[in-house]
Order: structure tokens, then sequence, then C-alpha cells
């Protein structure tokens, strides 16, 4: 019996860790946009818009693409928040 339990608990674990990592990487995350910094300016400028990790549309803010700030830079580029 103890051999049947064991290998029917990991797999049900383990299917449940997938479908929760799966979830997690769907999932839309709204963030600040930032804009590529101009000559004498910092390299990422906070702006007053919201923005989505995922989409379709690129966001934009006064003619500028929008990106996400990393650490010490401006990294990927932002979407437009769908309703």
């Amino acid at each position: 019996m103890k051999k049947f339990i064991m290998p029917a608990v990991i797999m049900v674990m383990a299917t449940g860790a997938a479908f929760a990592a799966k979830k997690g990487d769907s999932e839309k995350a709204v963030e600040i946009g930032y804009r590529l910094g101009n000559m004498g300016e910092a390299a990422c400028v906070e702006t007053p818009k919201s923005c989505d990790t995922n989409g379709i549309e690129v966001c934009t803010w006064n003619g500028h693409t929008l990106r996400q700030l990393d650490e010490t830079s401006c990294g990927d580029t932002l979407f437009e928040v769908q309703p």
C-alpha cells in the first residue's frame, strides 16, 4: 500500500505546482512607465502613466516608448493597459 500512496501524493503535488507556475506567468502586472532620459537627465525618467508587463500595443507617453525600471536601467518595453 505504501508503494502506491507515495507516488500518488508526489504526482498530485507536482501537478499542483505546474498549474501554479503557469498561472503566475500569464498574469499581467501594472507598473509605472519610465522613458529613456535625454542628454543631461537621468538614464530612466519616471512618467505619470501606468502600463502592463504583457500585452500587444506598446505603451507610450508624449511620443516616448515606456519601459520597465530594472535595478539600474530602463529594461523591457511595457504595454498599454487593456480594460
